[in-house]
């Protein structure tokens, strides 16, 4: 169970690693068109499924407020694998009979 959830966390990474890998002109453009970082950050959240979390966990990062859409990516790679880290290990303990703490 936990080798089949470290599969799909490093598939997950890929397939967003990919993405933002895939359309840096995109993200130029975006950049030209957004200035402001605010309206980027928003703007780029718009096209996700869960605006609402991605601005929170955007803004929650003190290196998106100079970042460019290619930035934000990275910045939402990082932060997915610390949450799927965490996950893990939560994992685990619950496997070790260590309970939820």
């Amino acid at each position: 169970m936990a080798n089949q959830l470290r599969s799909q966390t490093l598939i997950i990474i890929f397939i967003v690693s990919t993405i933002f890998t895939i359309a840096p002109g995109y993200c130029s453009r975006i950049r030209m068109v957004h200035p402001d970082v605010k309206s980027l950050i928003e703007t780029t959240c718009k096209q996700t499924p869960n605006y609402d979390l991605c601005v929170k966990s955007l803004k929650s990062d003190p290196e998106s407020s100079d970042a460019d859409v290619a930035g934000l990516g990275l910045i939402m790679v990082k932060l997915i694998t610390e949450k799927a880290k965490a996950t893990e290990n939560k994992i685990d303990n619950l496997l070790r009979g260590g309970g939820l703490n």
